[in-house]
């Protein structure tokens, strides 16, 4: 049994056998409320089908909401594609000689380190926009983070390329 002790400065301290949560359940009509109540939320729990949230409001919410942040951040790694290019080219356009000079003095290696790092970005982002087109509409099914665990596995390659159209 539990017993607790509590005094206060009107009057001698009370001990009570019992805690209070098992003093209020002991309750014939408290305990037949809960009890009914419990059964009341596994009835409605098991009638309740996952296909229901489809048509939610909450639901379509949600799925919006995560499509638009993934398409901010689609178009967040666009741009800022776009701006690497633009810096590494004006890079390059200032490296590159004015003059018509010897084709031994043109910077090969300079070209190649460029064109080799926008290749490389280029596809990388490409891979990601992918990556987040299949993921933004994936947003709008039932099991949301079923791709994304395929994704994260290395599992969607087939998936992904069933999608390109």
């Amino acid at each position: 049994e539990h017993s607790e002790t509590s005094s206060s400065s009107l009057g001698p301290a009370v001990t009570l056998q019992r805690s209070r949560a098992r003093t209020i359940l002991s309750n014939s009509c408290c305990r037949a409320r809960f009890h009914a109540e419990w059964q009341r939320c596994l009835r409605m729990r098991s009638k309740f089908e996952l296909s229901a949230l489809k048509g939610s409001p909450t639901f379509n919410l949600l799925a919006a909401w995560h499509t638009y942040g993934i398409w901010l951040a689609a178009t967040y790694t666009i741009c800022l594609m776009g701006n690497f290019l633009l810096s590494w080219y004006v890079a390059w356009y200032k490296a590159v000689p004015v003059a018509d000079g010897p084709v031994g003095k043109f910077p090969f290696l300079s070209f190649f380190m460029i064109f080799l790092r926008s290749w490389l970005l280029v596809h990388t982002t490409a891979e990601f926009v992918r990556f987040c087109s299949n993921l933004a509409r994936e947003a709008w099914n039932l099991d949301t983070f079923g791709g994304y665990r395929r994704a994260l596995l290395g599992l969607s390659r087939l998936e992904m390329e069933a999608n390109i159209p």
